[in-house]
């Protein structure tokens, strides 16, 4: 279970999400991955009543970790060196909201 403030931070009315953002791996490192993220977050700043895109990885995955590190913000590292647990890192996306009046 992640940490009671992570999920208070992440309600789901004002909180987007990507779930199992993959790039098969002869398609890696073309700039498609970005391409995606890219499109998502203009997507979730566009529709209102968002304020947050959220990701959480498995740091296992193959160059997932750099990946996120170079388009997201890290919230929280769950790595606790508990082998029975999944090495989790939570990210946000900045948005790219309009001015508020």
């Amino acid at each position: 279970p992640h940490p009671a403030w992570l999920a208070e931070r992440y309600p789901d009315h004002s909180t987007a999400q990507l779930f199992r953002v993959y790039v098969r791996r002869e398609h890696r490192r073309n700039g498609l991955a970005r391409a995606l993220v890219r499109l998502a977050r203009d997507f979730v700043s566009a529709t209102p009543g968002y304020e947050r895109l959220y990701l959480h990885t498995d740091t296992r995955s193959d160059g997932a970790e750099p990946f996120w590190k170079s388009v997201a913000d890290v919230v929280h590292d769950d790595r606790d060196g508990d082998p029975g647990r999944i090495p989790t890192v939570h990210y946000e996306i900045p948005l790219r909201l309009p001015a508020r009046r």
